[in-house]
């Protein structure tokens, strides 16, 4: 057998990271590892590295005086140098995560250590094997990303010219999870079609999404958020989607960036997918302080193709504001809403009121949450053609998955009259 050794170090970054500088450090460690034959884990605290190589002697030792040549780090500090019986971190050519105080305080037996604003610089020996250990063993291990552990899974029935587009893999941006996509139709009735696919956000592994984007630190979300759209337009390219593509967005990035959809049009662009098939998803319940300044923003990319739709629409406190100054292309009403509304009456109110609306305004309704036939009757019955719910297909991880559409209403014949009338 092949000797082992890794060395951990930590080390000061003598310049900032940014995301872009982070991405493509990552990218680059990622592939010369690979070549290499070396695999282990990179954290960084913005301020410090702490990085794990594990490998053969020769190369990881040469591999590390790179490091210590590398003007990027400073006052570098050989942690560990020694034999390794096995490779802990065998399917990771550098995992990546980006970590906050608190969660390095989390990690068993270092809380002291980093309460006291203690940085990798000060971890010695034992503490440095309880970082590994945590990563190799605990439950840190499935808070990581790492390229070599995201495996995309190949979808049955994907287009076989799909274009092969690479999905950006920012380590900057990174849930503690990965990141990956289910896919959930959104049908119509009528022509018992698939209009549309909503891309909704999942871990590498499947995880929720309240998992992935609880893992992401606040100052990361509108990034995260840009990449993700941009990744969710390649995968659902690569498996071959003919029709049009819900994507969501935080509304307060098009304030605070005016461009910040750019990115995702870029990349619909050279999917080949048209921009009349992007349909960019906010929530009713988001802020948006200056609906105005939103709504101009936003019409840079309506005058391109770009569609928009409002999700949970009832579900807040400034629908009517927000359609007053902003008309959106469909309107997604809530689930609370039409939750056994073929039995209440206020609700059924209230929903025609809303589909008469946006009737007049020429805006599109698609009903969501329905999982009874008798919902889907009543809504049917005020116009409703729309819908995204469980009773038609559920999310598929990965995939596109076909609806399951009811048997068509039969009308009532109608009845001759009756003899002498």
């Amino acid at each position: 057998m092949q000797p082992l050794i890794h060395i951990a170090y930590a080390s000061k970054a003598t310049q900032a990271f940014d995301g872009s500088a982070l991405a493509q450090l990552m990218q680059r460690a990622s592939s010369a590892n690979e070549r290499l034959g070396l695999t282990g884990f990179l954290l960084y605290d913005n301020r410090h590295f702490f990085q794990l190589l594990e490998g053969p002697p020769a190369v990881v030792d040469e591999t590390f005086r790179k490091i210590v040549a590398d003007a990027r780090h400073g006052e570098i500090v050989c942690i560990l140098n020694e034999p390794l019986p096995a490779r802990q971190f065998d399917e990771w050519s550098m995992a990546f995560m980006a970590m906050t105080p608190g969660e390095l305080g989390a990690i068993d037996g270092l809380q002291d250590v980093f309460d006291a604003d203690a940085t990798f610089m000060q971890l010695n020996p034992a503490r440095a094997r309880r970082v590994i250990a945590a990563f190799a063993d605990g439950r840190w291990r499935q808070n990581i990303v790492g390229r070599a552990s995201q495996k995309r899974a190949t979808v049955t029935g994907a287009a076989a010219d799909a274009p092969s587009v690479p999905a950006p893999a920012s380590a900057a941006w990174a849930s503690a999870y990965g990141r990956s996509y289910a896919y959930q139709p959104i049908v119509d009735t009528v022509a018992r079609k698939v209009v549309s696919y909503e891309a909704l956000v999942r871990g590498a592994r499947g995880e929720s999404a309240f998992q992935v984007l609880g893992a992401v630190p606040a100052a990361q979300l509108h990034g995260f958020d840009a990449e993700g759209r941009i990744e969710a337009i390649a995968q659902a390219a690569r498996l071959g989607i003919d029709c049009d593509l819900n994507l969501n967005f935080m509304p307060q990035s098009a304030v605070a960036s005016p461009r910040v959809l750019d990115s995702t049009l870029a990349a619909a662009r050279q999917c080949g997918m048209a921009l009349e098939r992007i349909v960019i998803e906010i929530t009713e319940t988001e802020a948006i302080q200056d609906h105005r300044s939103f709504s101009e923003s936003i019409d840079v990319y309506r005058r391109q193709g770009l569609k928009v739709a409002i999700d949970d629409f009832g579900a807040g406190y400034s629908g009517l504001n927000l359609l007053a100054e902003f008309q959106p292309d469909q309107i997604k009403v809530d689930i609370a809403l039409v939750r056994q509304i073929q039995i209440n009456g206020p609700r059924q109110s209230i929903v025609r009121a809303i589909v008469g609306l946006c009737r007049e305004l020429r805006i599109d309704v698609i009903a969501e949450g329905i999982d009874s036939p008798d919902q889907l009757r009543w809504l049917e019955d005020q116009g409703v053609h729309l819908f995204q719910c469980y009773l038609f297909a559920k999310p598929g991880f990965e995939c596109l998955p076909m609806p399951a559409f009811p048997e068509p209403r039969q009308t009532q014949p109608t009845q001759p009259p009756a003899p002498g009338t």
